[in-house]
């Protein structure tokens, strides 16, 4: 599995995932990833995982854990902000802002 995060449609971050072949690799992995350098208003963030190389899913499970978004105390609060998810229950995500 591939997991990507793009901003604007612009990659900011991939990482390849091949649990089948790497037993090491199996179970959730922390990380966080600084989207300063892309702050402005009216920005979307995709958190996408897929299939790769060949688009083959059997015995793959893969996704992204309960993301969390947060700003810099001293950033300026957004007059809006909005999440839509295709694949998980928005119950599962928190927003820090």
């Amino acid at each position: 599995m591939r997991f990507v995060i793009r901003v604007d449609d612009r990659l900011v971050f991939q990482e390849v995932v091949d649990a089948k072949v790497n037993p090491a690799q199996r179970g959730w992995k922390e990380m966080s990833l600084d989207l300063s350098p892309f702050a402005g208003a009216n920005r979307r963030i995709d958190l996408i995982t897929e299939p790769y190389p060949k688009g083959d899913i059997q015995f793959l499970t893969a996704g992204w854990g309960r993301p969390h978004l947060a700003r810099s105390p001293s950033a300026p609060r957004p007059s809006q902000a909005r999440f839509v998810s295709t694949q998980v229950e928005l119950e599962d995500q928190v927003f820090v802002a």
